[in-house]
């Protein structure tokens, strides 16, 4: 799996990202993914998680999808390149 990447997100979103793709995982009983995470300054950071199972990557693809369509912002995904491009957050 190539995995999901989310780049240039505040905290906040960060946070918000796990904790709905967890909520995902736990909800349908996937293995837990592996994280890379980068820190870019002190306020904002990048992270990839990689999923073994390419259903659970789909799942969690559409999921992320539909809460952005929902009017949650948490981000917009390409399908084309399978990366969920976000905006740039600048530090307060």
């Amino acid at each position: 799996m190539n995995g999901i990447q989310f780049r240039h997100l505040s905290m906040e979103e960060a946070e918000r990202c796990i904790a709905e793709i967890w909520t995902c995982l736990e909800e349908y009983r996937f293995s837990s993914p592996k994280i890379s995470v980068n820190y870019l300054d002190g306020c904002t950071v990048s992270f990839t998680i990689e999923l073994e199972d390419a259903i659970a990557e789909s799942m969690l693809m559409t999921r992320l999808a539909n809460l952005s369509a929902g009017g949650e912002g948490l981000v917009g995904l390409s399908p084309k390149q399978r990366t969920p491009h976000l905006r740039f957050v600048s530090c307060r």
